[in-house]
């Protein structure tokens, strides 16, 4: 009988441990409202300016991108941001695909449509929620070294 209860453990034990499916965070995606976070699956966008998924029950929701903060699609993270563009007095409101975070500051990169190539002028460097820096020619060096120490080898 102690045989038997030693192996059901034993049993029990390896399947918790390694027969567990492994998911990983970036798979999982959710968003983000005023009302709270929804997990969802087969998100995609919408026409009308909208964010399009299914729940946990396979009904379809709908969510209007004015009302969402965040969202994780494919993996990559997007954070409703205002920003102003270096050398313009115009503030403009879209969605910036969260980067990398370290020491409470964030990169987020605004992300081109179509054939748009992506420049270092399209980086931008949040503290919480307001803007600090868009990377340009003059401040990439520094502002990738502190992100990334292993840079400062590139640059001395």
């Amino acid at each position: 009988m102690k045989k038997s209860i030693f192996t059901l453990v034993l049993a029990i034990a390896y399947l918790s441990i390694f027969a567990a499916p492994i998911t990983n965070s970036k798979d999982i995606e959710f968003i983000l409202t005023e009302d709270g976070i929804t997990f969802v699956t087969n998100l995609r966008h919408g026409i009308n300016n909208n964010l399009t998924a299914k729940n946990d029950a396979g009904e379809k929701i709908v969510f209007n991108l004015d009302e969402v903060k965040a969202y994780r699609k494919d993996g990559k993270e997007f954070h409703c941001k205002y920003f102003v563009e270096e050398g313009s007095q115009v503030v403009r409101k879209t969605f910036l695909q969260k980067i990398y975070t370290r020491a409470g500051y964030s990169v987020y990169k605004r992300e081109k449509r179509m054939n748009e190539n992506t420049n270092i002028e399209d980086y931008f460097v949040y503290k919480n929620e307001t803007q600090e820096y868009q990377l340009n020619k003059r401040n990439y060096k520094t502002i990738l070294s502190f992100f990334f120490p292993k840079f400062n080898l590139l640059y001395s």
